[in-house]
């Protein structure tokens, strides 16, 4: 499966690899031949002197050439990169919102469906908090679900306190 393209991308860039190999050796080709050419001459002829300083400003005209390539090789390279990278993060956002997406539609608000039972004095309302305090509630979840039933919400923190004492009393 090719997501967003890589396959593509992939083809693209082997042709590119190739062309830049033949892009550095051509300069040192051209170098290489240059400086051979300069020693049959000088071989040949007798003013040394002048087949020296010609041997020194072809180099010299060599290396700036061959730094000027290398340097549009580099530029040509951090392009593609930066290309490259741009079209990782795309590639990532998207697949975040991909993945939003489908998180939003799979996920269905669960309504609060905490059953509490008929309580109708504070004892009952107390032994109520203390078993949903042991089946792991928080307090803030049994504080909503009693308001939401008519009970104060004095009383359900007196409850709690009681409770709170209680446990104290039992672990001293």
């Amino acid at each position: 499966m090719n997501i967003f393209g890589k396959k593509e991308i992939n083809q693209e860039q082997k042709p590119k690899k190739e062309q830049d190999k033949s892009n550095i050796l051509k300069p040192i080709i051209i170098g290489i031949t240059a400086l051979v050419l300069i020693v049959l001459i000088g071989l040949l002829t007798k003013n040394t002197l002048l087949v020296i300083i010609v041997a020194i400003v072809v180099q010299i005209i060599f290396i700036i050439y061959l730094a000027r390539i290398l340097e549009k090789e580099y530029e040509i390279k951090l392009r593609h990169l930066k290309e490259k990278e741009e079209a990782e993060k795309q590639a990532k956002e998207m697949k975040q919102k991909l993945e939003k997406a489908e998180a939003q539609v799979k996920f269905k608000p669960v309504q609060s469906a905490t059953y509490i039972p008929k309580i109708t004095n504070f004892e009952d309302l107390k032994r109520y908090i203390e078993k949903t305090l042991r089946l792991k509630f928080k307090k803030e979840e049994i504080k909503s679900a009693l308001l939401s039933t008519g009970w104060s919400d004095e009383q359900i923190e007196k409850a709690f306190s009681e409770i709170e004492i209680a446990k104290a009393g039992k672990i001293v």
